[in-house]
């Protein structure tokens, strides 16, 4: 029942479309102010508003706005290079770090075995001659 009714609002197939309604004139171009007010409201997703305009005052503030930005981005990439540089020469002071203590540990393995060798025998030889 439901694709009678769905067949029967669908044009023939090869039959003319329905006549449009009347066709609307030549479109203008909006002036400058209305398109700068137009394109102002919506918003660039951070929450600024994007104004489109050739007005000096405005390319003047957008460009202090990108000086401002890049001054803040040129900030940021240095303090990051400086923490990477911390963080290299934190990395290569624990890897000397951990050198010196495997360094110190094997030392006193072998000053450990050696006075296994001197005194397990010499108390060996101190009890069988009791």
């Amino acid at each position: 029942m439901a694709l009678r009714s769905i067949a029967r609002k669908l044009p023939a197939l090869g039959a003319r479309s329905p006549p449009m309604g009347p066709r609307i004139g030549p479109v203008h171009a909006l002036s400058p102010a209305a398109g700068s007010r137009l394109m102002s409201h919506g918003g660039s997703g951070t929450g600024g508003q994007v104004v489109y305009s050739d007005d000096d005052k405005t390319l003047a503030k957008q460009r202090e706005e990108i000086k401002r930005m890049t001054a803040e981005f040129d900030q940021s990439m240095k303090d990051i290079s400086k923490n990477l540089d911390d963080m290299d020469l934190a990395e290569r002071r624990s890897k000397e770090d951990l050198a010196n203590f495997h360094r110190r540990l094997d030392n006193m393995q072998k000053v450990v075995n050696v006075a296994l060798i001197v005194l397990v025998p010499t108390s060996i030889m101190i009890f069988l001659s009791l």
